[in-house]
């Protein structure tokens, strides 16, 4: 039996990263490159990260291990040792890329370059290579708050509350995994290696809440808008209950907020669309003031926001539209609550469904992983890997349809040692460097809305690719319809950040000369990816199948909230209702929370557009070798998914399901947020060992104490240790008491709001936030790319287009229409 064709085969991985960094190299070896780790004599560490298989504490049952380092080889090495150092400098010549996160001087990128001069070199840190917090070391909680994403998340009345695991550092494997790939697509033009590095703390900014450092700026040209949007648990996705549960919402349109009115009424879509056209006098019902509003509903969100607040909180609209909102959204879960009360989350769920409403039921991990929609699109893979047997394993979410993915071998187990690479052929002469972008030529067509597939199409463009959105005036993209100024479709802010450097060719597709004009800049593509709801670009006459019959070697990316394929292949959903249904939302709270409120952030959305960009990588990488184009495909669920991989173990190989912590955890203490010198300033602190405990408690000037010398001991007291170590840092400014943590080897950040990654000098020695002068709006702040190639540089930062600025000139010379020709169609509406 030949072995299965996958996209990377033909690479070689040397990875020298800790747990926290190990997901890159997983991610690699699920794509078919041959992953070797090395580990030392000892053994990593990390074999000893709880939980374990049968609660059997042991250096191969440890499921994070277990799960982050599926498809490795071992090598054990003590780098050291001369000679496992030469064995390690060798491993490199006959490698194409080694990622590490080690901090170690020896790996310092131009020693790196000098040695290996065709190697690409991922380098992870914590807080970059450079800048005045380039050697803290942040545990995976602390690296949560860097990211500005534990500020927005939980109830306001709590400490924040993270989403555990390993959130931003896997954020960093991503973006590294992506460069990684991006550079080796460089080395075939002139055969030179580089560096790639990636900041955890960047590439979480990026990943996981991007959009918030923009409020400032766009406050002053809209003063209506916050500066700082507040901590507000589930914030507008709400979360509502139900008899045995909750489910979660997020309606955004007019029809869609029409839906909610219908749900909470009980009425079918027919008896809905006989409710609405009827006069509004002609209706008796007991939420006749909720009615009434949504009745008026137009298409401009500022009044639709006036009526629906004025309706739910019988109150006149309140010139701090947050206060408004929040009383809407209070209210709207008072009526739920009786209004749902006695009904079944399934059968809610299934109604809402049937409306066309974005809703999902807020399931726990373990319900997950049995979910009707799981379970037809046959996510997890059952291994029969030691320790792991049947157990459900998340591989790479991305579905490749010429090259799967594959689970090839278990991790290594302890003590494995599998030899290294074999010699190779020699590589090509070095020629010329070449400093274009890695993906400069190279055009992608995006019938992208919202933020994924725009995510993707960024990276793409960050990486020198042309990408040219189509929308149209009768259909824009309605992140364009989210703003409070609609004499312009140009000044939505979460528009504005996700289309950067992209062009805008308006395409009116109702029509059907404009669904031939997408199809003819469809197939003049190397990349066309779409995220519209399941069904409507194959209705349009743009699936995968109608574009590869004209470009054979198309990599055509799909992307849908539950996925194609299953039960909820064509349903309406947004990144929370995603959260809620693989078990985010559930987890992501303290164990005392009134509800499962999780987040306000649109998680997963900018996390999944960057695995996309892996995956399509990964697929130019083969059609580079093989001239064959396919179909990417991710559902967003899968993507959350893939971010709790070990959650999903642990019911199966332990028999105790997850559970709500907080910000505890089952392996330091202390660890969490803790108050710190100031309003609402916070601090997460991981203390991550009993040689952690000692310095902190030195540090403290706290007298050891017997009882807490093991990490037993800690967790037993727990309540009574975050209460002295309040009394600290609450006295203290976070950014100090950090420093200060920092100096003594313990893991602490300040838990930072957007207004402190703008006054933050290391991102500012770091150039990590980028100004970019918007043509309507003027000079707004972003989060720059986090990607940092050193031979091929991203491209440098640029405006989201304006609606159809790109028209004539795309027409031009992408179709080659004459300007005549192309004026006469934006005449007749066709490009308008």
């Amino acid at each position: 039996m030949s072995p299965q064709r996958t996209s990377l085969g033909h690479l070689r991985v040397v990875d020298l990263t800790d747990i926290r960094g190990a997901l890159a190299g997983r991610i690699l070896a699920d794509l078919g490159a041959d992953v070797i780790r090395i580990e030392p004599a000892t053994g990593d560490p990390a074999r000893l990260a709880p939980p374990f298989t049968s609660d059997v504490v042991a250096a191969d049952r440890s499921l994070p291990f277990l799960f982050r380092n599926l498809g490795k080889r071992g090598v054990v090495l003590d780098l050291d040792d001369a000679a496992g150092w030469a064995r390690f400098v060798e491993l490199c010549d006959r490698a194409d890329i080694l990622v590490e996160n080690t901090n170690d001087p020896r790996l310092a990128p131009d020693a790196v370059r000098a040695r290996h001069p065709a190697l690409v070199h991922a380098t992870i840190g914590d807080c970059g290579r450079s800048g005045p917090r380039a050697g803290w070391r942040l545990e995976p909680l602390p690296a949560f708050a860097a990211s500005g994403a534990l500020w927005g998340s939980g109830f306001p009345d709590r400490p924040p509350c993270w989403l555990p695991g390993f959130q931003a550092h896997d954020c960093a494997s991503v973006v590294a995994v992506a460069g990684a790939l991006a550079a080796v697509r460089s080395r075939t033009r002139d055969g030179r290696g580089q560096t790639v590095e990636v900041s955890v703390q960047e590439a979480a900014m990026a990943s996981l809440a991007p959009w918030w450092i923009l409020l400032a700026d766009y406050q002053r040209r809209f003063p209506l808008l916050p500066r700082v949007y507040p901590r507000d648990a589930d914030g507008p996705a709400v979360v509502l209950p139900v008899a045995d549960g909750w489910v979660r919402i997020l309606a955004v349109t007019p029809r869609q907020l029409r839906a909610v009115v219908a749900l909470l009424l009980g009425l079918e879509p027919e008896a809905a669309r006989e409710w609405t056209a009827a006069p509004v006098a002609a209706r008796v019902n007991p939420w006749a003031p909720l009615e009434t509003a949504l009745a008026k509903v137009g298409e401009g969100g500022v009044e639709l926001a006036s009526l629906l607040v004025g309706a739910l909180a019988r109150l006149p609209v309140h010139p701090d539209p947050l206060r408004a909102i929040h009383a809407a959204l209070d209210a709207l879960r008072f009526v739920a609550g009786t209004a749902l009360a006695r009904r079944r989350r399934d059968e809610v769920v299934a109604h809402g469904l049937r409306l066309g409403l974005p809703i999902a039921p807020v399931l726990r991990p373990e319900e997950f992983v049995v979910a009707e929609q799981t379970r037809a699109r046959a996510f997890f893979r059952h291994t029969d890997f030691p320790h792991l047997e049947t157990a459900p394993v998340a591989p790479f979410p991305c579905n490749l349809s010429a090259t799967p993915v594959v689970l090839a071998r278990p991790a290594p187990h302890p003590g494995e040692d599998t030899g290294g690479f074999a010699p190779r052929e020699p590589r090509s002469a070095v020629g010329p460097a070449d400093a274009r972008p890695p993906l400069a030529g190279l055009r992608v067509v995006s019938l992208g809305v919202g933020a994924v597939v725009p995510e993707l199409c960024a990276t793409l463009r960050d990486l020198g690719a042309d990408v040219v959105k189509i929308e149209s005036a009768r259909s824009p993209d309605f992140l364009r319809r989210l703003t409070l100024d609609f004499a312009s479709p140009n000044r939505s802010f979460m528009f504005n950040d996700e289309n950067r450097g992209q062009r805008s060719v308006c395409n009116d597709l109702s029509t059907e000369r404009g669904r031939a004009l997408a199809l003819r800049l469809c197939a003049a593509a190397d990349v066309v990816a779409e995220n519209r709801q399941g069904g409507l670009v194959e209705r349009l006459g743009l699936g995968y199948d109608a574009v590869r019959a004209r470009r054979p070697d198309v990599i055509y990316v799909s992307s849908q909230g539950y996925g194609r394929g299953g039960p909820l292949a064509g349903a309406p959903a947004y990144g929370p209702m995603a959260a809620a249904f693989v078990g985010a939302t559930w987890l992501w709270n303290h164990p005392d929370a009134p509800y499962p409120g999780g987040s306000s952030l649109e998680h997963p959305d900018h996390f999944a557009g960057r695995l996309l960009a892996v995956a399509v990588l990964a697929a130019l990488e083969h059609r580079a070798r093989t001239g064959e184009g396919q179909h990417v495909e991710l559902a967003q669920s899968e993507a959350a998914a893939f971010l709790l991989g070990d959650v999903y173990l642990q019911e199966a190989c332990t028999g105790r399901p997850s559970v709500q912590r907080g910000n505890a955890a089952v392996d330091a203490c202390p660890h969490g947020v803790y108050r710190a010198q100031g309003t609402d300033r916070w601090l997460a602190l991981a203390v991550a060992d009993d040689e952690a405990w000692v310095r902190f408690c030195h540090l403290l000037g706290w007298k050891p104490e017997e009882r807490f010398a093991t990490l037993a001991g800690r967790l037993a007291a727990g309540a009574a240790l975050d209460a002295r170590v309040t009394a600290w840092t609450s006295n203290h400014a976070p950014e100090q008491a950090a420093a200060r943590l920092q100096a003594a080897g313990i893991s602490a950040f300040p838990v930072q709001a957007p207004d402190d990654h703008r006054d933050d000098p290391h991102l500012a020695a770091r150039g990590a936030l980028v100004t970019i002068d918007d043509p309507e709006v003027g000079d707004v702040l972003h989060v720059g790319s986090p990607l940092r190639l050193s031979a091929t540089p991203v491209a440098p930062p640029a405006p989201a287009p304006r609606l159809g600025a790109d028209t004539e000139d795309v027409l031009v010379h992408v179709l080659g229409l004459d300007r005549d020709d192309a004026r006469r169609l934006v005449e007749d509406g066709v490009c308008r």
